[in-house]
This record gives structure tokens, C-alpha cells and sequence, in this order.
């Protein structure tokens, strides 16, 4: 009997890819499973209509992301306000069950359009990143483990017709959280899942059993994290499995790529060494580039400074996969003065708790930096300006300007992208407006290197508008190639930019189906 695969985002056609975005529909017509694999935002599509922070707004959502094809058009499918809101009921489930593969957002974008009944498969680190950061982001920006009714309206105490408000408006949703390596159903079919190394942690590759044979996807990966043994695991359990077919990722394909997160640590220590101020940005919730990063502090004797939400996760995680944790001597959490702050007789900072965060005030009462002792500090404005030596701190484009101009960073201090340069055009121009603060403050240093990115030939020295020490989360050619040769079954690539380089080169020793956007593949 037939597997049928259809994505609706994560590829294009056979010319081109598209990357990230994923959403595929996967239906086992005799074991009898309907499920989504993933449901990701598709990045580059969205960024064609909308750029950040705007989006549609709640009761269009699901129009606008029907008819700009943001998400499928599927009945029964969607959260039950914004169905009713258009005057739509809400029938059975149309699907049985979605896997997530990990916590990114081209692939969980779409939990908030869903309906909270919906039985959701993934790790339970991927169920604590999505639950922290929908804790912060105030519940209804990200609504990825509970749905908040907006639309509903209901009678209230005193008989007038309301929005629902409070608890009875929540609806949590139905997570059932795996492990690695230990089997699950959707109706007959088993899937296994399997940790993979990636930039998030909770990442996971999957084998299935399906009634068209054996069939493995990568879900996101890499070989050069903190976490290779997972990735290599992964695969000798598919070459094991003698899988019949292989959906595989392919990312980054289109350049080569070299680098590990030691490598991280050991140029950014070079890079900060006898520097003044030293500041750096990186992906909020890449623990593993945090952890290289603290690392990298330590190895200089400064003290890596965090805002309270990375504070948070760190606190929630305790140390797993070998993150730093609060107490550390080397780890310090730093609250900017926000409306109402003041300074004390003595020129002190003293923060005003209503300007935070309810969950950013737990941070408010530890103890003051001294010197980098073994436990939980708060870093003052003052304390970076006076000191500017003894840190490297967490310096995100949205809050360079005042982080700054409350420093002043003396001479010869240095700013660190430790993230991927600009792939759209909102991101050109915030670059451009970075070197301009960075040229106001005395911290910018011209084009530079980029110190572990090499052109095709790897000899190719690639030139960056700025520092830039980064390693991506995904596979370089090489390395693709190298894995995909251990199997002989027929390969799907998905996630790429150009399929074509698994006709071509990376999988050319084996059969390669090219799968297309809403067309229907059947194994």
C-alpha cells in the first residue's frame, strides 16, 4: 500500500527549494496514519509580504494565511476562535497527530493557528524552549503549548455578552513528550525518534515503519555541535534499519562551511583578548553557542553577561547537555535601567520592579557584582562602564544604541556577530545600521574576514562587513555527501536551496525524487 507525501512547504519544484518552512502531510494508507511533520513558518515566503515585528492581525490570520499560502488551506485544521470568527464550525480532527522535530521557528511558526486538541509528538527540551518562550513573549505572541481564546464571546456574571477572559479562555495543548530511541504509534505506524546535534537542543531525526517500507527523516542536523556522537548515532541506526527511503535535509549546500563550536571558543577568546569593552550577538536560544561563549569568557577571566531570558533558560535547563548554570563564576545576568529607574545617593542603580517583567523580577534581588565569584550576580550599567575588561556581553542589534550610550566603550573595544550575516533585505539594512553605531562609538573596524567560512574551494577566503565567528546547524557538502553515500535506497531531499545538488553531486549514487510544493508523492 501507498505512502503519500505532500508538502506544503519546505520544497518548491525541481529547479529550486525552499528553506525551512517545513510543513508535510504524510498518510499511510494501510496503517492508516494522518499526521503533519512539522509546521513551520516558511521564512522567506512570509518575508515577501511581511517584515518584522508586523503580522496579521488575529481575526485575518488564517485568510491571509490561507490565501498567501503562509499554511494550507485545510478544514477542520485551524484554532476553534478564529474558525468560529469567520463563521466556520469546527469539526472532527482531519489529522491524527503532528511530530516537531525541534524548537525553530520555520518549523513550529504554526502551532499558533492550530487547534489546541491537536496531538503534538516532540522532545520534552523542545516542549521547554516553546513553554519558556511563550512565557515571555506574553502568551498570546506564541501561543505554542497553550491556545488563548481572542474571539469567543460569553455571557459574564452580570449577563452581558463579554470577550472570555481568564482561565477559562486558556486551553493547554495536548503534548505527548517522546525519548530517543524509544518507539511510538500513530495508529499502526511505529516511529522511533533519535537525537540529532543542532543549534537548539531537543532537535531529533525519526524513523519510520510504514507500509510503503522503511523510511528515515532528518528533521535539522549537524556534525560540528557539542552533540556529534547524537547525529552519528542517528545515522548508523537508519543504515541499520536498511531503509528503504531517506528525506534529508540539505540546507547549506550552497556554500561550503567549515567550523566547530570549540573553534567558536578559541577565536573568540583570541579576538577578546586585551580588548576593552568586548560585546557579542548570537541566537537567544542557541545554548550551545552560549555555552562556547562562556567558554570563551572564562579562558580570558571575564564574565559572560546574559539578559534574563537567556537567565531563564539557563535556570530551567540546570546544567544539561553541560550548560552553564547561574551560579557559575564565570556567568552574569544584566537588567538594563528600563522607565522609572533611578540612581541612588551614591550614583547606584536602582531599578523600579514595576518597569520588569513579572518574570524578569526574580532576578532583581541577587546579590550585586563584586568580582566574578561562584554565584548568582546582577551586572549593573555601572558596573560594565567602570569595569569594561572583566566582561563580554550580550549585545543584540534592538538594544545597541542605549546599551552604549550608558557604556561608552573606551578605546579599542570590539563588537562580535556570532550568528549568519544578512540573507534578506530587512537584515541588510539593520547591518548598515549597525556599522553606524558601531562607527559612532568608536567600535567598528571595517570589513573582516569571516574567520571560519571559506568559499567553494575552502582556500576562498570569505570577507564579512564586520567580526563574524559563527558555525551553522547544518551540514556542509562534504559532510552530506559523506552520509548519504552509507545508503543506497531512494533519497527525497527537502529544506534546501537547490535540490538539483542531490541529483548532481551529494546523493548522485543513488535514486533521487524531487518532490513538489502541494503535489503529492507517493512511495
Amino acid at each position: 500500500m501507498p505512502l503519500e507525501l505532500t508538502f506544503y512547504g519546505g520544497v518548491d519544484d525541481y529547479k529550486q527549494g525552499e528553506l525551512g518552512g517545513v510543513q508535510l502531510l504524510v498518510e499511510d494508507k494501510e496503517k492508516k496514519p494522518r499526521f503533519f511533520f512539522d509546521f513551520g513558518q516558511r521564512p522567506d515566503h512570509t518575508n515577501d509580504f511581511y517584515g518584522f515585528p508586523y503580522k496579521a492581525r488575529s481575526f485575518q490570520r488564517l485568510n491571509i494565511s490561507e490565501f498567501l499560502e503562509l499554511f494550507p488551506r485545510f478544514p477542520n485544521l485551524y484554532r476553534h476562535d478564529d474558525e468560529a470568527f469567520r463563521g466556520n464550525k469546527v469539526g472532527e480532527l482531519p489529522i491524527d497527530a503532528l511530530i516537531l522535530s525541534h524548537a525553530h521557528y520555520d518549523h513550529i511558526g504554526g502551532l499558533n493557528l492550530l487547534r489546541d486538541d491537536l496531538p503534538i509528538h516532540t522532545h520534552s527540551l523542545s516542549m521547554y524552549i516553546m513553554y519558556l518562550w511563550q512565557y515571555m513573549s506574553g502568551k498570546i505572541n506564541n501561543q505554542f503549548v497553550d491556545l488563548y481564546d481572542q474571539h469567543s464571546l460569553v455571557l459574564d456574571a452580570t449577563g452581558e455578552i463579554n470577550s472570555v477572559k481568564g482561565d477559562e479562555g486558556i486551553f493547554p495543548r495536548d503534548f505527548r513528550c517522546f525519548r530517543s530511541g524509544e518507539p511510538f504509534q500513530i495508529k499502526e505506524m511505529s516511529i522511533t525518534p533519535y537525537s540529532v546535534d543542532h543549534s537548539v537542543p531537543g532537535a531529533c531525526g525519526f524513523l519510520w515503519e510504514t507500509s510503503a517500507g522503511k523510511v528515515g527523516i532528518s528533521g535539522d542536523l549537524r556534525l560540528r555541535g557539542r552533540r556529534k556522537k547524537d547525529t552519528e548515532n542517528f545515522v548508523k541506526k537508519l543504515v541499520e534499519a536498511n531503509i528503504d527511503y531517506l528525506i534529508w535535509e540539505g540546507s547549506l549546500l550552497h556554500f561550503d562551511h567549515e567550523g566547530t563550536e570549540e573553534d567558536v571558543r578559541d577565536t573568540v577568546s583570541e579576538l577578546i583578548k586585551n580588548k576593552s569593552f568586548a560585546s557579542i550577538a548570537y541566537p537567544p536560544r542557541d545554548l550551545d553557542r552560549l555555552t562556547s561563549l562562556y567558554q570563551a569568557a572564562k579562558s580570558t577571566g571575564r564574565m559572560l553577561v546574559v539578559p534574563p531570558s537567556q537567565a531563564l533558560y539557563l535556570q530551567q535547563f540546570n546544567g544539561i547537555n553541560g550548560y552553564p548554570r547561574l551560579e557559575n563564576k564565570y556567568l552574569g545576568i544584566y537588567l538594563p535601567k528600563k522607565n522609572k529607574g533611578r540612581l541612588d545617593q551614591e550614583g547606584l542603580e536602582k531599578l523600579a520592579e514595576r518597569d520588569y517583567f513579572y518574570w524578569e523580577r526574580r532576578f532583581l534581588e541577587l546579590e550585586r557584582w563584586e568580582d566574578h565569584f561562584s554565584k548568582s550576580q546582577r551586572v549593573s550599567v555601572e558596573d560594565l562602564k567602570k569595569n569594561q575588561d572583566k566582561f563580554l556581553v550580550f549585545l543584540p542589534f534592538g538594544s545597541m544604541i542605549d546599551t552604549l550610550e550608558e557604556v561608552r566603550p573606551a578605546p579599542h573595544s570590539i563588537y562580535i556577530r556570532s550568528h549568519p550575516g544578512p540573507w534578506i533585505k530587512e537584515m541588510e539594512v539593520q547591518e548598515e545600521r549597525q556599522i553606524e553605531i558601531l562607527k559612532a562609538f568608536g567600535m567598528y573596524d571595517g570589513p573582516q574576514v569571516d574567520y571560519l567560512l571559506r568559499g567553494n574551494l575552502l582556500a576562498e577566503q570569505i570577507v564579512k562587513n564586520m567580526h563574524q565567528v559563527h558555525v551553522t546547524g547544518h551540514l556542509n557538502r562534504r559532510e552530506t555527501r559523506e552520509i548519504l553515500q552509507q545508503f543506497n535506497c531512494t533519497i527525497i531531499p527537502y529544506h534546501c536551496m537547490d535540490p538539483r545538488d542531490f541529483v548532481n553531486d551529494v546523493a548522485k549514487h543513488t535514486k533521487v525524487l524531487i518532490p513538489e510544493r502541494r503535489k503529492t508523492l507517493t512511495l
